[in-house]
């Protein structure tokens, strides 16, 4: 860096997801609820703009014989543990930016991302391309390309760590975007830097931007709750710290899908094997769970039922002598998973939800007071989906349909009720508080692991629980009873036993104050507890001693 240079620096933080942990997913597309850390990437940045000589910049330092700058991207970190990196803005980002997006860069390197962000920006499907292409000299009109040098250091109090859903990705790529922005003049608006998020595309991601928009929108001492399909932000509001916390509690199990994980599964055959099973065969089922349980998932269940609901619609019964739903009640919900078609032909679950378009085309089912209405049709629904909950998929993964879609419309009925709950906790604690961790642990229990990895892929006592049950008889049960969706746990199995444990053994010893559940992408990594502000540091404590790594939301 030029000392006698103007620079930017910008700290970003981390994303934590409060709550409703898988619900922007393509097929269902909820918002999600999330905070911001206190925890900050740093990042430093300096434009090299070439100029004619005896002429100055007023927003860069000029290129020097000892070091041509001249359209190179610099990246540098404080960390030793990542390399810096090199790379031509016209002659390695330009030409992949002018391309359909495919994966070019290793999502292990950090400096993917960035490329990933910049060429995302550079690119057609930016809508502020051409200014970053003109401010950066990339533009083709005769002008030189500038270079950029940035640096980033997470250190001290204030590191931000890589682990435990933080999307410290996210945070490295919004302080390089916002600096970008700042320092060429642009004024990207924070949604359109959120946007950068999609250059994970190019990392062979396939994620929104969510969670670059609740770090850019997001406030101190309040939650962000952030739409899907489109992203964007929703609303921010204050959490009642004065009656509750939430604190983030990494794991010594790190994400089993990832590097750090095979490393933990190894050292544990070493201690105590895996119950029979091979490190590779824990890991396979590890990624095979996180393409059971997922967006695909959703998928397929949505094609079943609009493929049924036409069924109604054209012959006026699913099956002869057993209309499940009625031609203007399947009308009606083909006509609210199709109103936002966009991107999503086979529409999207959450038009089935609270503030769905279903409470527009059967009007009858919109409002509190009419959910249990809403809630029949949905347990009627299920019923459409196969009860044998599993089907092949073309890529060879097999689904659990049903459980799955309880799970996704379910969770979507548990944010906007989370949310309510924490606005209760203000003016009465007495009944907030209960609701709040009644939520947690529903939500959880969706996420409660099905096989045992540490016991040779054995079931789970939770595989065969009734409270796990999505059968016919449990739906009719349910619509007899007039139960709440959002109590329905349904089932996402991100979880692991360690973290079931976890969370059982803090309903036992924390009673009524406190409540778990897994963070994040899930199976491995995270636990986000919901616990009285009077037990908080206690329950800090118990934590550590059992080698979870913990901090305050």
């Amino acid at each position: 860096f030029d000392d006698q240079r103007p620079v930017v620096v910008v700290a970003s933080p981390g994303r934590d997801r409060v709550f409703m942990g898988h619900t922007d997913l393509t097929g269902l597309g909820g918002p999600t609820i999330n905070s911001t850390t206190k925890q900050e990437i740093l990042c430093v940045m300096q434009v090299v703009v070439p100029v004619e000589e005896g002429n100055s910049s007023t927003h860069g330092t000029t290129t020097t014989k000892a070091e041509d700058m001249t359209g190179i991207l610099a990246l540098s970190n404080y960390s030793t543990e990542y390399p810096p990196c090199r790379v031509s803005l016209p002659d390695d980002l330009i030409p992949i930016s002018d391309q359909p997006v495919c994966k070019v860069w290793d999502p292990a390197l950090w400096h993917s991302y960035i490329k990933g962000a910049l060429t995302f920006l550079l690119s057609p499907q930016f809508h502020m391309h051409k200014t970053v292409r003109e401010k950066l000299g990339l533009s083709g009109q005769g002008t030189k390309p500038c270079g950029v040098r940035a640096h980033f250091a997470s250190t001290g109090y204030l590191t931000l760590p890589n682990v435990g859903g933080v999307s410290s990705s996210g945070a490295l790529t919004g302080a390089f975007v916002s600096a970008l922005s700042e320092i060429l003049r642009m004024d990207i608006p924070l949604s359109g830097q959120a946007e950068a998020d999609f250059g994970e595309y190019y990392l062979g991601k396939t994620a929104g931007c969510a969670d670059k928009t609740a770090q850019l929108f997001g406030q101190v001492g309040k939650v962000s709750v952030v739409g899907s399909f489109p992203e964007g932000f929703l609303q921010n509001i204050q959490f009642p710290e004065s009656h509750m916390r939430v604190l983030m509690a990494e794991s010594p199990v790190p994400r089993l899908t990832t590097p750090q994980g095979r490393e933990y599964l190894e050292e544990r055959v070493q201690r105590e094997g895996l119950g029979g099973k091979t490190v590779d065969e824990v890991v396979a089922w590890g990624h095979s769970t996180m393409k059971r349980y997922g967006s695909g998932a959703f998928v397929e269940a949505l094609k079943i039922l609009k493929s049924r609901l036409t069924d109604v619609i054209q012959k006026g019964e699913v099956t002869p002598g057993s209309p499940i739903v009625t031609a203007k009640e399947a009308q009606g919900v083909l006509d609210a998973l199709m109103s936002e078609p966009k991107g999503h032909p086979h529409g999207l679950l959450r038009e089935l939800c609270r503030n769905g378009a279903i409470e527009a085309t059967l009007p009858y089912l919109a409002g509190w007071e009419n959910r249990h209405l809403r809630y029949n049709l949905i347990y009627r629904l299920l019923k459409l989906i196969p009860l044998v909950e599993t089907i092949p998929a073309q890529n060879g993964v097999v689904y659990s349909l049903r459980r799955s879609m309880l799970y996704g419309l379910a969770e979507v009925e548990r944010g906007w009720a989370y949310l309510d709950a924490l606005q209760e906790v203000e003016s009465s604690p007495a009944s907030g508080i209960p609701k709040v961790l009644a939520l947690v642990a529903w939500a959880h229990d969706g996420d409660r692991a099905e096989v045992d990895y540490r016991h040779g892929l054995k079931p789970t006592s939770w595989s065969s629980s009734k409270d796990n049950s999505v059968d016919d008889i449990a739906l009719d049960a349910w619509i007899n009873n007039k139960d709440d969706l959002y109590s329905k746990p349904g089932g996402f199995s991100r979880s692991l036993p360690d973290f079931d444990d976890l969370a059982d053994e803090i309903q036992v010893h924390f009673a009524d104050t406190a409540r778990a559940r897994v963070a994040a992408a899930g199976l491995g990594g995270a636990v986000c507890l919901h616990v009285t502000t009077q037990r908080a540091d206690e329950l800090m404590g118990w934590l550590e001693k059992r080698g979870y790594k913990t901090r305050f939301v």
